[in-house]
């Protein structure tokens, strides 16, 4: 199997454990760097609350709002 393959996440704002979504995040953040060559991606479907946007604002993420598109 070739790649890159996907994980989707979805409702990552309706954690209750800030903590917790912000350390989940940086880990992820901390293994791409560590393994830029896994063919792996990650879409994360969220409100981007403030937590959530103060870890994603960083090299190698794509921050696109999709409020304008319908599903």
């Amino acid at each position: 199997m070739k790649g890159p393959f996907i994980i989707v996440i979805d409702g990552l704002d309706e954690c209750e454990d800030r903590r917790g979504v912000e350390e989940f995040i940086n880990y992820m953040l901390a293994f791409f760097e560590e393994h830029p060559t896994i063919p792996l991606r990650v879409f994360i479907a969220s409100r981007v609350e403030q937590h959530i946007r103060a870890c994603l604002e960083t090299d190698g993420v794509v921050l696109g709002n999709l409020d304008s598109h319908s599903a």
